[in-house]
């Protein structure tokens, strides 16, 4: 019962949090072609056309896009579909190995973006834990890239 109530605090108070920075402006047109103007972009090439053509799920007109870069790891980038520019993080992130049988956090996915805000959450692990993630970096999409607002522990 209190797990329930948990999980549904957090998700009123990250529903407030995602209201307080509104998005751009909505995407009118369909996506623009993701330029391949840096090696990154020609090197995941596949992966960022591939998630461009599903629309936004940022921001208005944005799209985070996150591929896998081995165990435990994802990389992840933030498509301007107006302009189809690309913005990379700077560093994969990074989950905790789980063993069988542990207590898991009630987070599974690895981040959480709003389209109607310029607001997201990533997930990742910073030392060993008996949970999958235990740190979400709170960013801010801001002068065309991410700007790191805080990071919170969730152990």
């Amino acid at each position: 019962m209190w797990l329930l109530l948990a999980i549904l605090f957090a998700s009123d108070s990250a529903f407030a949090e995602f209201a307080k920075y509104p998005a751009e402006t909505a995407l009118k047109n369909p996506a623009a072609p993701v330029r391949m103007e840096t090696s990154r972009a020609r090197e995941f090439r596949t992966v960022l056309r591939r998630e461009a053509v599903v629309g936004p799920n940022f921001n208005g007109h944005y799209r985070i896009a996150k591929w896998g870069c081995g165990t435990n790891c994802i990389e992840w980038a933030v498509i301007n579909l107006v302009n189809g520019s690309t913005w990379f993080a700077p560093h994969p992130q990074s989950s905790c190995f789980v063993p069988e049988g542990s207590i898991e956090n009630a987070h599974s996915d690895w981040l959480e973006s709003r389209v109607d805000s310029r607001l997201f959450y990533i997930y990742g692990c910073s030392k060993p834990s008996n949970r999958t993630f235990n740190r979400r970096y709170v960013y801010e999409w801001k002068n065309a890239r991410a700007a790191l607002r805080r990071v919170e522990h969730l152990e």
